[in-house]
């Protein structure tokens, strides 16, 4: 370091005198921008302008600077500085003497059998953000000591316990933009586990498990932490029999020279212990019976450990409780209590949840929910929702555990008014739905529906033609869920299918029938790690019941809109009348592959194709056709136009995550327009939540 043009900087102000002002001056900065060099040396900068002019606070934000530099591939990089005084400014200008950016273009492993030299090398390279990202990696010093540290700790793992690798040799290129790297690697042999040895008395019950946790280690690679791994298994296999206090101790026998391990472990298994009793301490709203019914162990039982793992899951997945400890009381003996302490969360919640859509306009729901109703964890929940186009009052009363069993029951009453882009409609009604989840990711749902439905302000003649009308309605749905994706906002991986039947008729207490079969499937796939596809499929099916020909507007199929095919605005896709407006029709379509891109932060951007469909595809006035009149023929023209006339909508979008779920911007193209049905060209969509 230099400086220049100061003999003494002040050490403080007088209380009298204004404080010298600081001017931070940058000299040769090219590859990095003045604000990352500012935000590298923030605490220090400010400390020199606070803190009484300390030559020791530049010197270390030059040092910042240069580590900096080194981050960004500047191998070579140097910052100094000067200080210079004015009467009332002191300047500080840093001379930047950049070098090259380096990029490491090869790395040369020696000496390694039990990895190729396209493994070891996956080691230097750093996740690609951008999918078409090919560039060669930069050179970091700290980054490259990493992945040495990474691949010995890689080797150990598969049971090269005496792997060296010398520290890696750099060789740059006679410009010094380009660096080598070669590792020197001396991998010794690979342990392995050939006979583990019981010693000590094993009670009858844990002999099986023993033998198949012998047979299950043995040949496998003895890595640096099996012994714990090891000790750990056997105490767990003997708390599950019924011996808590179990202890292991695991020792290395002998090691042949060709890797081959024996371990010895001495077992005290300890007493027995059954359950005394089981104590429950710490609800207050929480009926304790309601707890007891979650305990999977009873007095008079044997202890195990897998039924006290589960009785604090299955506690802990009510949803009631912030903290539960599950464990037996710190006493010795044959005869144990089972202490069940929880500590209770919060049960009431008021909620207020803004949003935006491109058809809704601006939205907002608020509402109220009980999550512990008379202490035996039933939901209570009223809400309210508006928007430019819709208006709805919700309440539900739901018991996750009806009956005291793992089958969630709902019952919901509802109030609607909204207005669509052909005809107005409000609802009234109620239903009760069952869902139990059959498997990890399946969820199965039945339930009952009944409501008395509202038209008004048709506008599509063809819809008023149809002999559409206020109408009762009760049905029966099943529905089938499967979903195993990692992240309901921002999936990376995993998919989401729904299958669902419902049906519709006037003995169930409406006066229109009908079967509707409804399909979707959604799939992600991690290209890269900050790149995601996405595939969705979504179709659907009405059948007018016998003796029907039409289907209520309502209860038609719409398409086109922020959620599906998004080159078209709300429900515009599809058949028209005389004045254009939508009919809808008995069967949909929609398909969509998504490219999202987290650019910088929460900030994602996407690439889209979307296609889909309405069926029948055109309204008999635009086939020249007078309104239908028979079942069989709505039907016919429904699947013979099933997957004709998919439109298409292309575009990008940017998204911000939010807490509650991405705000989205889409900007869609159709490159299929219908002049005759005055389609526009271009849609934009604004909203909250993914389109699939």
């Amino acid at each position: 370091m230099w400086f220049a043009g100061v003999a003494a900087l002040p050490c403080a102000a007088s209380p009298a005198a204004e404080p010298p002002a600081v001017e931070i001056r940058f000299e040769g900065r090219r590859g990095l921008g003045e604000a990352a060099l500012r935000k590298a040396a923030e605490e220090e900068l400010a400390a020199f302008g606070q803190k009484g002019f300390r030559r020791a606070d530049v010197d270390d934000a030059a040092h910042r600077m240069e580590l900096a530099y080194r981050q960004a591939g500047f191998a070579f990089a140097m910052v100094e500085y000067r200080i210079e005084e004015e009467p009332q400014r002191i300047h500080v200008t840093f001379a930047i003497t950049e070098g090259p950016r380096v990029v490491l273009e090869r790395v040369e492993p020696a000496g390694n059998s039990a990895f190729d030299d396209q493994e070891l090398r996956r080691f230097f390279e750093p996740e690609r953000k951008p999918l078409l990202d090919t560039a060669p990696p930069v050179f970091i010093r700290n980054e490259v000591l990493a992945a040495v540290a990474a691949i010995t700790e890689r080797y150990r793992d598969k049971g090269y316990l005496d792997i060296a690798i010398d520290a890696p040799e750099i060789r740059f290129s006679v410009d010094r933009s380009r660096a080598t790297v070669h590792l020197s690697i001396r991998e010794g042999p690979r342990y392995f586990i050939r006979e583990i040895i019981w010693e000590g008395e094993s009670p009858e019950e844990t002999r099986k498990p023993l033998a198949s946790l012998r047979e299950e280690l043995t040949g496998q690679p003895m890595i640096a932490r099996r012994r714990g791994l090891l000790q750990n298994r056997i105490e767990e296999i003997f708390a599950e029999q019924g011996f808590p206090d179990a202890s292991a101790a695991v020792r290395q026998v002998s090691a042949g020279e060709d890797g081959a391990v024996v371990l010895a472990v001495e077992i005290t298994s300890g007493e027995a212990v059954a359950i005394r009793e089981v104590t429950v301490s710490g609800n207050e709203r929480t009926r304790e019976s309601f707890i007891r019914n979650r305990v999977r162990m009873q007095p008079g039982e044997r202890y195990s450990r897998t039924a006290e793992r589960e009785t604090f899951r299955e506690l802990y997945r009510t949803g009631l409780f912030s903290n539960v400890l599950v464990a037996l009381a710190e006493e010795k003996g044959p005869q144990r209590a089972l202490s069940v302490v929880v500590v209770e969360a919060p049960a009431r919640e008021v909620f207020v949840e803004p949003g935006w859509g491109s058809y809704e306009l601006l939205r907002l729901r608020v509402g109220f929910r009980e999550n512990n109703l008379l202490g035996y964890g039933v939901h209570l929940g009223t809400d309210a929702k508006v928007s430019v186009k819709d208006q709805g009052l919700n309440a539900n009363l739901t018991d996750p555990f009806f009956l005291d069993t793992q089958t969630n029951a709902s019952l919901a009453g509802f109030f609607t008014h909204r207005e669509e882009p052909s005809f107005t409609q409000q609802e009234l009604g109620g239903s009760l739905f069952f869902s139990r989840k059959l498997a990890e990711h399946l969820t199965a749902t039945v339930g009952y529906r009944l409501k008395t439905v509202s038209l008004s302000q048709v506008d599509a003649e063809e819809i008023a033609e149809a002999a559409d009308r206020d109408y009762d309605l009760g049905s029966v749905k099943a529905l089938a869920t499967y979903d195993d994706r990692d992240n309901i906002f921002f999936p990376t991986r995993g998919g989401r299918g729904t299958f669902s039947v419902e049906f519709a008729d006037p003995a169930l207490g409406g006066d229109v029938g009908f079967t509707r079969l409804a399909a979707g499937v959604r799939a992600f796939f991690q290209l890269a790690p900050s790149t995601v596809l996405g595939l969705r499929y979504d179709t659907g099916l009405i059948l007018p019941a016998a003796g029907e020909v039409a289907v209520p507007v309502s209860e038609r199929f719409f398409n086109g809109g922020e959620n599906t095919v998004r080159s078209f605005r709300q429900s515009e896709l599809g058949p028209v009348d005389e004045t254009g407006k939508p009919t809808g029709g008995l069967a949909y379509n929609v398909l969509g592959v998504e490219l999202r891109q987290r650019i910088i932060g929460n900030f994602i951007g996407t690439v889209f194709l979307d296609l889909g469909n309405v069926a029948p595809n055109r309204a008999p006035s635009e086939s020249g056709r007078s309104a239908y009149d028979s079942r069989s023929q709505i039907i016919s023209d429904t699947f013979s136009d099933y997957f004709k006339e998919l439109r298409p909508g292309v575009g990008f979008g940017l998204q911000y995550m939010l807490p509650v779920g991405p705000a989205r911007l889409d900007l869609a193209f159709n490159p299929d327009r219908d002049a005759q049905r005055d389609e526009d060209r271009f849609a934009v969509h604004f909203s909250v939540g993914m389109a699939f």
